[in-house]
């Protein structure tokens, strides 16, 4: 399996033609345009750095004060951060009325409510 890499090499042909040449690198065989169920933090440790486009978690609802931050912890890991891709994002469901868990190396997009559920969106700095 061949992927391009982001190093290109732009040259000029004959007539003035532009062409591209992508340099390419064998890939890690990931499964591609499909979504991975599961516990997520396994299969988060089974992915390389670097690789995701989208993670989205949906834990228990934090229920009342002092309940167990899946999502803090998720993201005070690092775990989330490592394996999305510079441009990824990291969306997560929290219940209305938990704050948003600080997104540790991942900034906070944007926060929306809809009704007793709230919906987080995390992305790199160069994104955000």
């Amino acid at each position: 399996m061949l992927v391009s890499t982001n190093e290109r090499t732009i040259r000029r042909d004959r007539g003035s033609k532009m062409t591209t040449k992508t340099k390419t690198k064998e890939a890690v065989s990931l499964p591609l345009n499909q979504i991975l169920d599961g516990d997520c933090i396994e299969i988060m440790n089974s992915l390389p750095a670097g690789s995701v486009d989208l993670i989205f978690a949906d834990p228990p609802y934090w229920q009342h004060h002092g309940d167990k931050d899946h999502i803090g912890d998720l993201l005070a890991s690092g775990l989330v951060a490592a394996r999305l891709k510079p441009d990824g994002c990291f969306v997560a469901e929290i219940s209305a009325h938990q704050p948003s868990p600080d997104g540790g190396v991942l900034g906070l997009i944007d926060r929306r409510e809809y009704g007793g559920s709230a919906v987080l969106l995390y992305a790199h700095p160069a994104n955000a």
